[in-house]
Parts: structure tokens; sequence; C-alpha cells
């Protein structure tokens, strides 16, 4: 939900400026559609690193960050929603030109 939300916001505060990805006008709903997938996307990235550590039999991923559970915990949502994002934002700009 937050993702949708924040979304959805940073199109309203923005929509001159970021509403226009390469001559496409992003509407708010489509910002919210999109902030789901990501949202949606993250979830299931950091839902596989779980399953990676249980598979493993180990509670962290390091040591390095104690508290979050290690390094991998960090990352692993921007590590999955990354290549999607990019996906998404280039055929944007593909449908715009």
């Amino acid at each position: 939900v937050s993702s949708v939300v924040g979304a959805v916001g940073v199109w309203a505060v923005n929509a001159n400026d970021l509403g226009v990805v390469s001559g496409f006008e992003l509407r708010v709903w489509q910002g919210g559609v999109i902030g789901f997938v990501f949202g949606l996307v993250g979830q299931c990235g950091d839902l596989f690193a779980s399953l990676l550590k249980r598979d493993a039999g180990i509670k962290d991923s390091s040591g390095r960050l104690p508290g979050f559970g290690g390094v991998l915990d960090v990352i692993d949502s921007p590590i999955v929603v990354a290549p999607v994002a990019w996906w998404v934002f280039a055929g944007l700009a593909v449908v715009g030109s």
C-alpha cells in the first residue's frame, strides 16, 4: 500500500516534472499501478531471500548489519525491483517516442 501511496504522491507533487517520461504523459492511476507492481515485486524478492536463508538453515545472511538480518535482507528487494523498474520505464520511453 505504501508503494502505491508513494508513487501517487510523487506524481501529484511533481506532476509537471515527473509526470512526463520521454514524452509519455503518466496518469495518476498508472503511477499507482506502477507503484503496486514495484511493491509486489519487492515483496517477492524479500520472500525469495527468506526462502534461500531457510533452505540454508541460517537466520541472518551475515553479521555485517546486526539487527537487520544481514546485508542480503537490506538489498534483496531493490535487487529484484531494479530490473523490473528499468523494463517499465524503458517501455514507457518506447511508447512515448
